[in-house]
């Protein structure tokens, strides 16, 4: 990193130590009666993410089966965080994994945050959850927010707990339930709102339903007849979708949805579509309008939202053939493409370009941004079947 450097030399001094305020000006050079003054430089603009630097191998995830998918993950306070998910063949698990962040966006190694002195784990085992970041206005500490996901049974429970400077979690509470069942959903908080958005349920299959709760100003989604509010649907039922939604002019923009799978369950239909939700007003519903479509249809990508760049990795790219007795998983339907989709001033995509390939094929894998890198953790690489990878790989955004 360059640091800016103030010269040894006085301002207001010359070579021989005569002060400059001394010395009389020509008449030409003084300043006449009703001049104006002259304009103070314009500040120069902050740097706009324009793509990534090539991946880099970091510290793999140290599970004693391998790798872990369906996770969600976080990065808070200096730290990376891997929740919940599923190791191996093992059922969902509760634990909870940090690693700390070096300056160079490599990760130092990875420690399992029940073995701390606060012993901290989720409340309950899930996978094929989400887990929100979120800086409420009233806290001087981030808060992060799991909601539903897959326990044997898809789930409502929704649960939040502060993240601490030292990069401890503090006691988790239980919000207000979803109204629907759901995993392999996408969710996402524009302002101080938390969607979740479409997903599967055990009881309606693929769904359609968007819901939003409101954060207080001190990070609880707890008291005072906080719940769940059902709004605008989605055009069509959509699990395993990405979705992303950000600031662009310091004005929110999004919630996209991008991609996902679609009825019928066998074979599946992938959906290259992209979503925009647009604030309907007053009723605080989203209107759902086509914004462009994807390069090529995917589900079980992820996608992050920055400057004016979609960024979406990874992902399957097509159904899964029909069988008499079953629809199996085949080997080879994950990607290892990355695609930049620049963004107009109203949310619509202008255009696709390719960043740098993954190092292989990955899918139901994490996504998290920090202020100059992109990380991806975990997921499946060939199959539906375990082992899993445990790599984790990051690239530096690229600005200009």
């Amino acid at each position: 990193m360059f640091q800016s450097e103030v010269s040894n030399l006085s301002l207001n001094s010359s070579q021989d130590g005569s002060s400059l305020g001394d010395e009389s000006l020509p008449n030409d050079e003084l300043p006449q009666d009703n001049e104006p003054l002259p304009e103070e430089d314009e500040p120069l603009p902050a740097p706009q993410v324009s793509g990534l630097d090539d991946w880099q191998t970091t510290t793999p995830l140290t599970f004693s089966s391998g790798g872990a998918h369906d996770s969600a993950s976080f990065a808070a306070n200096g730290y990376m965080y891997l929740t919940g998910g599923q190791y191996g063949g093992d059922p969902p698990t509760d634990l909870i994994q940090r690693a700390p962040i070096h300056e160079d966006g490599s990760l130092g190694a990875w420690t399992d945050m029940a073995s701390l002195p606060d012993s901290t784990t989720l409340p309950m085992p899930v996978q094929d959850h989400t887990a929100l970041l979120y800086q409420p206005s009233n806290s001087p500490n981030p808060f992060v927010y799991v909601v539903g996901g897959w326990s044997g049974t898809a789930l409502t429970e929704v649960f939040f707990a502060p993240i601490y400077a030292d990069g401890t979690l503090g006691t988790w509470n239980q919000g207000p339930s979803l109204n629907v069942k759901r995993h392999g959903h996408a969710a996402t908080i524009v302002d101080n709102k938390m969607y979740t958005i479409g997903g599967w349920s055990s009881s309606y299959g693929a769904l359609a339903n968007v819901e939003y709760v409101d954060i207080k100003p001190d990070g609880s989604l707890s008291g005072n007849g906080s719940k769940w509010h059902t709004t605008t649907a989605l055009p069509q039922p959509i699990s395993y979708s990405a979705s992303a939604s950000g600031t662009m002019d310091s004005q929110p923009v999004g919630p996209w949805v991008l991609g996902g799978e679609s009825p019928p369950a066998c074979p599946k239909t992938v959906l290259d579509s992209v979503y925009k939700g647009v604030d309907g007003g007053s009723d605080l519903s989203w209107q759902w309008q086509a914004a462009g479509n994807l390069p090529e249809p995917l589900y079980d990508t992820a996608a992050v939202f920055i400057d004016s760049l979609i960024i979406i990795t990874g992902g399957a790219f097509r159904g899964y053939p029909p069988s008499a007795t079953e629809c199996p998983w085949k080997d080879g339907t994950f990607r290892d493409t990355v695609y930049l989709g620049s963004v107009d001033s109203q949310g619509d995509l202008i255009s696709w370009s390719e960043g740098p390939t993954l190092p292989s094929p990955r899918g139901d894998h994490s996504l998290v941004l920090t202020k100059d890198y992109l990380y991806i953790l975990g997921g499946r690489s060939v199959s539906l079947y375990p082992p899993y990878p445990s790599e984790v790989w990051y690239a530096r955004l690229l600005k200009q």
